[in-house]
């Protein structure tokens, strides 16, 4: 996750998490190792591996929008 802050009206996450489409509804990753939310960098989190069709982040932000200008997932066959 690449986040921006624009020192105005786009700003970083307080927090944020991934979750993943279980077929039945949305649900946290396992073992997430953080959710770092470093400014002009990759923040990078691992997780326990997932099977599914859909990702989603949950941005927590504050009184601003939120900048993510890049959203990386590589993909690791089973």
């Amino acid at each position: 996750m690449y986040f921006l802050d624009d020192g105005g009206g786009v700003q970083l996450p307080a927090s944020w998490k991934v979750q993943y489409w279980d077929g039945a509804g949305w649900v946290d990753v396992g073992h997430p190792s953080g959710y770092p939310t470093a400014d002009d960098t990759f923040n990078t989190v691992t997780f326990d591996p997932v099977t599914t069709t859909r990702l989603r982040l949950v941005l927590v932000g504050g009184t601003a929008s939120v900048g993510v200008a890049q959203w990386v997932v590589p993909s690791v066959p089973v």
